[in-house]
């Protein structure tokens, strides 16, 4: 075309330029020292099925203990793996685990459907406390969608109002409408807010959700927050 022809490279001869560049890449890859090693396809991924784990085949959340034990929101139990071996801690009717955090003081909460607690040690090994029954925690408050500490306190974002733990006392606060289902929680140092679509963005002081100057009318579930020691940005 337009008075130009270009030579035809044969089948056979393509495998041969192959294999020249192929072993004109492999020696410099080899030759690469640890500072200077050279990443070819993916990340390294490990994938465990429900055979290994022997649980459900959905995970709702996830935490690392200070230990560095892994522990996964599953149907019922939460899973532990330590790098070796697996672990199912039994949390008794607490069926969906969206809630699963670990605070300050070390403390990892675990939240399901009507299910309120911790993990404690006991021996070798963590065990579900519920913390049902005790003063000032309302006996329904339905799901326990999210668990965010912050501040020196425990904010549990359940289906019937918002739980506040601090110190050895719960609180319970209504949400403004709605259910807990319609929030988000988020947690900046010491300040935890609180958004809904079409709302304020909340502030919890005092006990209180006080609109902030900052609003956001966007859908909370599609929002990011970035956050230094002094201030947090959402964007959505």
């Amino acid at each position: 075309m337009c008075g130009l022809s270009f030579p035809r490279i044969r089948s056979s001869n393509r495998y041969i330029y192959f294999f020249i560049l192929l072993a004109a890449i492999l020696p410099s890859v080899a030759g690469a020292g640890p500072e200077e090693s050279i990443e070819l396809g993916r990340p390294l991924y490990r994938f465990f099925s429900t055979r290994e784990y022997l649980a459900d085949n959905q995970n709702w959340n996830a935490v690392q203990d200070r230990q560095g034990l892994l522990l996964f929101g599953n149907d019922n139990l939460v899973l532990q793996y330590d790098g070796q071996r697996w672990e199912r801690i039994p949390v008794p009717g607490g069926l969906a685990i969206h809630g699963l955090a670990g605070d300050g003081d070390g403390e990892i909460w675990v939240g399901g459907v009507g299910q309120l607690g911790q993990l404690v040690h006991q021996g070798d090994r963590y065990t579900f406390l519920t913390a049902n029954g005790e003063k000032g925690l309302p006996a329904n408050f339905g799901e326990v969608a999210q668990i965010v500490p912050g501040g020196g306190a425990d904010f549990v974002r359940s289906e019937k109002a918002l739980l506040v733990h601090e110190g050895d006392a719960w609180t319970s606060m209504a949400w403004p409408h709605g259910d807990g289902f319609d929030y988000m929680l988020s947690a900046v140092g010491k300040r935890v807010f609180v958004h809904c679509r079409n709302d304020p963005l909340y502030e919890i002081v005092g006990g209180r959700f006080v609109p902030s100057p900052m609003t956001l009318s966007c859908d909370p579930r599609l929002c990011f927050r970035y956050s230094s020691p002094s201030r947090a940005w959402f964007c959505c």
